[in-house]
């Protein structure tokens, strides 16, 4: 049980916009983002930082990556919450089940690329702490990302670091359609 209710004043009429949004995304709209409402600008921020975030971009990586980044992150925090959520979005973007429910073998099985195995190793190494990366994980990175792209991949885990932080410390509760 959430350790505190999600809010049911409803949101401004710029949330309101969001809140549909992401309904029209995932199908519903997410407790989290209920309770990220109880501060106005914070609900707006985090919410406008997540669609530059996790939106397409030209020479940016895949969704499909962005949302193996955010469930290995999750599962590496230990955030339910957040795992649950990554899961459902990944399936939601037609990423196979098989791949999903084999995130933790992806330095082994054929699954993963070599640059799918480098951003992960990342993305798990960043989400404990203390911070696990090393310079070779970055040397490896390296090797199948520009600047431009690494740094997307580090905004994706950073951004799920709040998250994880967020709905763990809070206990959100999960949907139920989840």
């Amino acid at each position: 049980m959430s350790r505190i209710a999600s809010s049911n004043e409803g949101f401004s009429s710029e949330m309101q916009k969001v809140a549909e949004q992401v309904r029209s995304i995932l199908g519903f709209v997410p407790n989290s983002l209920l309770l990220l409402n109880f501060n106005p600008a914070l609900a707006q921020t985090v919410a406008s930082l997540s669609a530059i975030i996790m939106s397409d971009s030209e020479d940016g990586i895949s969704a499909e990556l962005k949302s193996l980044v955010a469930l290995i992150v999750s599962s590496a925090a230990g955030c339910e919450y957040c795992k649950s959520h990554t899961r459902y979005s990944a399936k939601k973007k037609g990423i196979a089940t098989n791949k999903i429910a084999n995130i933790w073998e992806y330095q082994t099985n054929e699954l993963f690329s070599e640059a799918e195995r480098a951003a992960l190793t990342v993305a798990k190494g960043s989400a404990f702490a203390p911070n696990t990366v090393t310079d070779d994980d970055f040397v490896e990175i390296k090797k199948h990302f520009s600047t431009n792209q690494i740094l997307e991949i580090v905004s994706v885990i950073s951004l799920f670091g709040f998250l994880n932080r967020w709905n763990g410390t809070l206990l959100t509760d999960i949907e139920k359609v989840i």
